[in-house]
């Protein structure tokens, strides 16, 4: 048997200027979102990790990026609606600098979302991977079969909702 090829690089993504307070949507069907305070007023910066598994390659992936609808979304794309499939042929790893006070919404399909010391509302959605956040505002952590864990950075910190199915 031969062995997989696989290739991995690096990239890095920086939005434009972010209004204060406006919140903040990350969707990536391809791999974790790991979630840090920057000390950069107004701008979000993403690392890419990116991972090439096998000869069945989609093509490079994008960091789309925008601010629509009264909210600053980014999410991984693939060239010509490539859409993941069994095959696991790329996988993309985000870790995401974003400005303290921004209300959070997390999206994966099964890779493992972690937001720590963001401070402002969290909600993290995972169909089977692990949510972790540490934060002193509200939380919603949804995993359908993953482990959640939360822990309060202050006594007073906001409401918590949490679920996972198994």
């Amino acid at each position: 048997v031969a062995a997989a090829e696989v290739a991995f690089e690096v990239r890095e993504y920086t939005s434009g200027k972010l209004r204060a307070g406006v919140p903040i949507r990350i969707e990536n069907s391809w791999g974790d979102i790991r979630i840090r305070k920057s000390d950069r007023t107004g701008v979000v910066e993403i690392t890419a990790a990116i991972q090439r598994i096998g000869p069945d390659w989609p093509g490079q992936p994008r960091i789309q990026m925008g601010d629509s609808g009264g909210k600053f979304s980014a999410s991984v794309e693939f060239p010509d609606g490539w859409v993941r499939d069994d095959a696991r042929n790329a996988r993309v790893d985000l870790m995401v600098m974003v400005p303290a006070g921004h209300p959070m919404d997390l999206v994966t399909l099964d890779g493992i979302i972690e937001a720590k010391k963001t401070a402002g509302p969290v909600f993290a959605r995972s169909g089977s991977g692990a949510i972790t956040v540490i934060n002193n505002g509200s939380i919603r952590a949804v995993s359908e079969s993953g482990r959640v864990q939360v822990r309060p950075m202050f006594p007073r910190w906001g409401e918590v909702e949490l679920s996972s199915s198994s």
